[in-house]
C-alpha cells in the first residue's frame, strides 16, 4: 500500500496496485468465511496458489511497464540533455561534483568509454586533452565520464595515464550512463558514447559504437563547428568550406 502513496508515479502502475489490493481484499473475505479447523490443508494451498500465481502476474506487468517506459525515454538529439551531479577527478588532481547546469552558457562535449586502466580508452582520453585549446577557441568544455571511482580515476591519472587537461566524471552508479542510452547492462560498462550539448543546455549530437573502436577527435571538432555555423553544412564539410547557407 505505501508504493500507492509514496513511490507511484506512473497511472498505469498506479491502477495495478489498486487492482492487486481489491483482489487481496476480496481474498481476504473468503478466507475469513472459512473454518480453518475444517479444512485447514485447502486454505493453505489454495491461498498460497493463488496469491503465487497473482504475485508472478504482477511482478511480469510491472517488469512489462518498466521496459516500456525505458524504452519511451530513450534520450533523443534536439531534446534537453539528461542533467547529471556527479563526482569527478579535476585537472588539478583535487575531487569536485560537476553537474550539467554548471555549463550553461557554453558548449559541452561529453564522452563515456568503457573503463580505466584498459587499451584504447587512454588514446582518447589523452588525445582529448593535447586538443583541449582547440575546444576552448570554441566556448566548449570537455567532460570524460566512466563507471569507475573517482579513485580509480585518480590512481590511473597518477600512474599510466598522466595529466590530463578536463574532468573525468564518476558514474558509479551507472546511472547517468543508463540515462544517455550507452550502458551495457550486463556488462555493467559503458559503450563509447559522445554527445554534444548547445549552452541552453539541448542534445545537437550523439555518436555511440562499439567499445573496441576509438573515436575522432578531428570529427568531434569538424561536428561541433558545424553546429555553431547555424547554417546547412553538406557532406564532408569543414571549416572554411561553403555551406548551403542558413537552414
Amino acid at each position: 500500500y505505501r508504493w500507492e502513496g509514496e513511490i507511484c508515479k506512473d497511472a498505469e502502475l498506479l491502477l495495478l496496485i489498486k487492482t492487486v489490493r481489491s483482489r487481496f481484499d476480496s481474498l481476504k473475505d473468503v478466507i475469513i468465511d472459512l473454518h480453518p479447523y475444517d479444512l485447514p490443508e485447502i486454505i493453505g494451498l489454495d491461498v498460497c496458489c493463488a496469491l503465487e500465481g497473482y504475485l508472478e502476474w504482477v511482478g511480469n506487468e510491472v517488469q512489462s511497464i518498466t521496459n516500456n517506459n525505458q524504452e519511451n525515454n530513450m534520450i533523443q538529439v534536439a531534446s534537453p540533455a539528461p542533467d547529471f551531479k556527479l563526482e569527478s577527478v579535476m585537472p588539478d588532481g583535487s575531487f569536485a561534483e560537476i553537474k550539467l547546469t554548471d555549463y550553461r552558457g557554453k558548449w559541452v562535449v561529453l564522452f563515456f568509454y568503457p573503463l580505466d586502466f584498459t587499451f584504447v580508452c587512454p588514446t582518447e582520453i589523452t588525445g582529448f586533452s593535447k586538443r583541449i585549446d582547440e575546444f576552448g577557441n570554441l566556448n566548449a568544455e570537455l567532460l570524460g565520464a566512466s563507471i569507475d571511482s573517482k579513485f580509480s580515476h585518480l590512481a590511473w591519472i597518477n600512474g599510466d595515464l598522466g595529466k590530463i587537461s578536463y574532468p573525468l566524471l564518476s558514474d558509479l552508479t551507472k546511472q547517468v550512463s543508463r540515462e544517455y542510452g550507452v550502458l551495457l547492462e550486463e556488462a555493467g560498462i559503458a559503450l563509447r558514447g559522445t554527445f554534444i550539448i548547445d549552452p541552453e543546455g539541448k542534445l545537437m549530437w550523439q555518436l555511440v559504437h562499439d567499445t573496441s573502436i576509438g573515436r575522432s577527435v578531428d570529427e568531434t571538432l569538424r561536428v561541433l563547428k558545424a553546429l555553431q555555423s547555424g547554417e546547412l553544412c553538406p557532406v564532408d564539410w569543414d571549416e572554411g568550406k561553403e555551406t548551403l547557407g542558413k537552414a
